[in-house]
């Protein structure tokens, strides 16, 4: 497909966020060799050489479940400083996506020094709720672009 991997970029709502934090914060052998080829056979057609980083992760009405189920269940902690630099942005009355978890999330990047940036937007309920936010004029698209830009250190055309 002639992909530049070296730039992915993962971006989700509501449970799409929550894959696409698990995307960012997991490390590959923890899924990549869970099963052998003698396990599961299609495994074979799956490119496992080819490299499966994701480099920046956008998280609009998010809540870290899979991860926190990681650790609860398997005792693994998935947060380290290694992990893709994340942009969080959460309203402060989302009943699906409390923003309680919005915070831990912050506080487990915080505590690792993996690079975030945390937007709690007041008032704005879940992801409808965020269409047509601004922050400092600038519209949820224009900050994850930007925020993908400055983390991967993109040049952009002006």
């Amino acid at each position: 497909y002639q992909i530049n991997t070296d730039y992915i970029s993962a971006l989700g709502m509501s449970a799409g966020a929550s894959l696409a934090i698990m995307l960012g914060t997991t490390d590959e052998h923890l899924y990549r060799d869970e099963l052998t080829l003698e396990d599961d056979p299609t495994l074979a057609s799956t490119n496992l050489d080819q490299p499966a980083e994701v480099h920046t992760v956008i998280a609009l009405s998010m809540t870290p479940a899979a991860n926190t189920l990681l650790e609860s269940v398997y005792g693994i902690n998935t947060y380290d400083e290694t992990d893709a630099p994340l942009m969080i942005m959460n309203g402060t009355n989302d009943r699906l996506a409390p923003f309680t978890d919005a915070e831990m999330l912050r506080d487990q990047y915080d505590a690792t020094g993996a690079p975030y940036a945390f937007y709690a937007i007041e008032g704005a309920g879940h992801t409808l709720g965020m269409m047509g936010v601004e922050v400092d004029g600038r519209g949820i698209f224009d900050l994850g672009f930007d925020f993908i830009v400055e983390q991967q250190m993109l040049q952009t055309e002006s």
